[in-house]
C-alpha cells in the first residue's frame, strides 16, 4: 500500500509523523530549476537528509530508497547535478543502507521535455 501525505520537507516533525509506521521510505524530491521557493541545495541535499534521518529514526522502516540523477558528481557541470550528488552523500551519512537510484530523466504528463517539445510543433 502507497500511502501519499501532504507535507512540509522544511518540517522535520511533520516528515517523521509521515516516517511512523512505515516500512519502506522513498525520496522523490528534486527540481530542474530554482524557483523563488526552492533552490538546488534546499531540495537536493538539506530535505533529502531530513527525510533519510526521519527514515532513520523510525524503528519500523526497513528501506529507504532515493532517487537521484543520472550525471550526478562532485564535478558536474552544473549546480543541479552538483547538489545532487551532495544530495547522495548526505542521504548515505543519514541511512548508510539506502538504495540510491540515478536515473535518466524521468517524464510524464505534467513533464517540460515532451510538452515543450509539443508546445513548439504547434
Amino acid at each position: 500500500v502507497v500511502l501519499l501525505h501532504d507535507f512540509d520537507a522544511r518540517n522535520k516533525d511533520k516528515i517523521a509523523e509521515v516516517c511512523d509506521g512505515a516500512n519502506l521510505v522513498i525520496n522523490l524530491l528534486g527540481t530542474h530549476k530554482e524557483t523563488w521557493n526552492y533552490g538546488f541545495q534546499e531540495v537536493h541535499v538539506d530535505f533529502a537528509r531530513n527525510v533519510a534521518e526521519a527514515a532513520a529514526a523510525t524503528p519500523s522502516v526497513e528501506r529507504f530508497l532515493h532517487v537521484s540523477c543520472l550525471g550526478a558528481s562532485g564535478k558536474a557541470p552544473s549546480v543541479r547535478l552538483q547538489t545532487k550528488y551532495e544530495g547522495e552523500r548526505a542521504v548515505r551519512h543519514a541511512y548508510p543502507k539506502a538504495t540510491i537510484f540515478r536515473p535518466a530523466p524521468m517524464t510524464g504528463p505534467e513533464d517540460k521535455l515532451f510538452n515543450n517539445f509539443a508546445n513548439m510543433a504547434k
